[in-house]
C-alpha cells in the first residue's frame, strides 16, 4: 500500500480492495482511511462518553454527568479518536455519524456485543 501526507493527515490508498484494502472517505474536507472489514466496537462507557461529546459537552461537564474525572473522559475521548480514525476531538461527532450511517458502529454492554 502507498500513503500520501495531506496537511498532517496520512491517508492510505487502496491497491486491492479485495485483499483488505482501505476505503477512503471525506471528513471535514479531508480524506480519511477507514478499514471496511471490521466493525468498530464501543464499550458502554465509551458509548456514554461519545454521546455526551456529540451533544457538545466539555470534558468537565461530561465527567460531572458520569461521575468520573475529566482526565478519564479525556482518556476515553483519546481511545474514541483512534477507534473512529480522527485526529481531533472536535471531529468525533461527524466521524460517529458517518460510521453509524455505514453501519460500522457496534455498541457493547460490559465488553459483550449488544443484542
Amino acid at each position: 500500500m502507498s500513503f500520501t501526507d495531506m496537511t498532517n493527515w496520512v491517508v492510505w490508498s487502496p491497491q486491492d480492495k479485495a485483499s483488505g484494502g482501505l476505503e477512503l472517505h471525506v471528513l471535514e474536507g479531508r480524506r480519511i482511511a477507514i478499514r471496511e472489514e471490521a466493525p468498530i466496537r464501543l464499550s458502554s462507557r465509551q458509548s456514554q462518553v461519545l454521546s455526551l461529546i456529540v451533544d457538545g459537552l466539555t470534558d468537565a461537564e461530561a465527567a460531572e454527568q458520569l461521575g468520573i474525572s475529566p482526565r478519564t473522559v479525556r482518556m476515553h475521548a483519546d481511545v474514541l479518536r483512534v477507534k473512529l480514525g480522527v485526529s481531533r476531538r472536535r471531529q468525533l461527532p461527524l466521524a460517529y455519524r458517518r460510521m453509524r450511517s455505514l453501519g460500522r458502529i457496534e455498541l457493547t454492554l460490559d465488553g459483550r456485543p449488544a443484542e
